[in-house]
Protein backbone atom coordinates (compact mmCIF):
# COMPACT_ATOMS: atom_id res chain seq x y z
CA UNK A 1 0.00 0.00 0.00
CA UNK A 2 1.16 3.28 -1.12
CA UNK A 3 0.26 6.68 -0.54
CA UNK A 4 1.16 9.80 1.23
CA UNK A 5 3.28 9.23 4.32
CA UNK A 6 4.91 6.18 3.14
CA UNK A 7 8.46 7.46 3.14
CA UNK A 8 10.53 8.83 5.67
CA UNK A 9 11.25 12.75 5.12
CA UNK A 10 14.82 13.32 4.03
CA UNK A 11 16.92 14.10 6.93
CA UNK A 12 19.01 17.43 6.36
CA UNK A 13 21.78 15.90 8.71
CA UNK A 14 23.56 12.22 9.11
CA UNK A 15 21.53 9.88 10.59
CA UNK A 16 24.79 9.61 13.59
CA UNK A 17 23.99 13.70 13.60
CA UNK A 18 20.43 12.68 14.40
CA UNK A 19 21.27 10.30 16.96
CA UNK A 20 23.71 12.66 19.02
CA UNK A 21 21.51 15.18 19.26
CA UNK A 22 18.54 13.15 20.37
CA UNK A 23 20.69 11.52 23.08
CA UNK A 24 22.20 14.58 23.65
CA UNK A 25 18.75 16.36 23.83
CA UNK A 26 16.90 13.88 25.99
CA UNK A 27 19.07 11.31 27.58
CA UNK A 28 21.27 13.57 29.35
CA UNK A 29 18.45 14.48 31.95
CA UNK A 30 18.28 10.95 32.96
CA UNK A 31 21.79 9.84 32.92
CA UNK A 32 21.54 13.45 35.36
CA UNK A 33 18.88 12.09 37.82
CA UNK A 34 19.94 8.75 37.75
CA UNK A 35 23.62 9.68 38.75
CA UNK A 36 21.73 12.22 41.43
CA UNK A 37 19.53 9.21 43.14
CA UNK A 38 22.62 6.82 43.03
CA UNK A 39 24.36 9.80 44.79
CA UNK A 40 21.96 10.10 47.35
CA UNK A 41 20.97 6.68 47.98
CA UNK A 42 24.83 6.84 48.85
CA UNK A 43 24.07 9.25 51.30
CA UNK A 44 21.13 7.79 52.57
CA UNK A 45 22.89 4.11 53.30
CA UNK A 46 25.61 6.50 55.32
CA UNK A 47 23.45 7.81 57.87
CA UNK A 48 21.36 4.72 58.11
CA UNK A 49 24.95 3.21 58.73
CA UNK A 50 26.21 6.09 61.20
CA UNK A 51 22.42 5.31 63.03
CA UNK A 52 22.87 1.75 63.26
CA UNK A 53 25.82 1.68 64.74
CA UNK A 54 25.28 5.20 67.54
CA UNK A 55 21.82 2.65 68.43
CA UNK A 56 24.37 -0.27 68.73
CA UNK A 57 26.42 1.56 71.01
CA UNK A 58 23.82 3.54 73.17
CA UNK A 59 22.15 0.40 73.99
CA UNK A 60 25.55 -0.98 74.86
CA UNK A 61 25.95 1.82 77.25
CA UNK A 62 22.26 1.54 78.28
CA UNK A 63 21.89 5.04 77.75
CA UNK A 64 18.90 5.01 75.19
CA UNK A 65 15.52 4.03 75.46
CA UNK A 66 13.16 4.09 72.71
CA UNK A 67 9.30 5.44 73.41
CA UNK A 68 7.39 2.30 73.27
CA UNK A 69 5.85 2.19 69.52
CA UNK A 70 8.76 4.03 68.15
CA UNK A 71 10.17 3.03 65.13
CA UNK A 72 13.45 1.79 67.06
CA UNK A 73 12.14 -0.27 70.01
CA UNK A 74 15.34 -1.51 72.18
CA UNK A 75 12.45 -3.23 74.50
CA UNK A 76 13.95 -1.42 77.51
CA UNK A 77 12.25 1.04 78.96
CA UNK A 78 13.12 2.96 82.24
CA UNK A 79 10.89 2.12 85.96
CA UNK A 80 10.54 5.73 87.46
CA UNK A 81 9.46 6.51 91.16
CA UNK A 82 6.28 8.97 92.06
CA UNK A 83 9.06 11.91 91.73
CA UNK A 84 10.29 10.92 88.51
CA UNK A 85 13.38 9.90 89.41
CA UNK A 86 14.69 6.38 87.16
CA UNK A 87 15.14 3.08 89.23
CA UNK A 88 15.86 0.50 87.21
CA UNK A 89 15.62 -0.47 83.29
CA UNK A 90 13.54 -2.95 82.56
CA UNK A 91 12.93 -5.37 79.79
CA UNK A 92 9.25 -5.47 78.29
Amino acid sequence: MNGKGDAPRPLSVSQKQFEDNWERIFHSKEKKLEQKRTELQADIDKVRQKLDELIITSQEKESYDAPPGSEVDTGIHPRVDEDGNTIEHTAC
